[in-house]
């Protein structure tokens, strides 16, 4: 049976896959090409809080550290698996 051959791969393959589409849909979303304003988007919420760095920077660092803690997540996921 080649299954148990092959998860490594897979796995490290599905880590690298979900972690560049959240960071493709996050960048996607900071230039204004994601979701519309109502609907609530990581890249969207950098974005918006772009423009008052210098007065609140938790506004775009928060949503920023997020897709970094999920992409990691992921990436140790890949990495673990046996």
């Amino acid at each position: 049976m080649p299954w148990p051959n092959i998860r490594r791969s897979v796995a490290a393959q599905m880590a690298i896959l979900v972690s560049s589409a959240i960071f493709t849909a996050a960048s996607l979303g900071f230039l204004g090409l994601g979701l519309p304003p109502p609907a609530a988007d990581w890249g969207g919420m950098v974005q918006s809080g772009f423009e008052y760095l210098p007065l609140n920077p938790m506004l775009s660092l928060a949503p920023g550290a997020a897709v970094a803690l999920t992409v990691l997540g992921f990436y140790l996921f890949g990495q673990t698996i046996d």
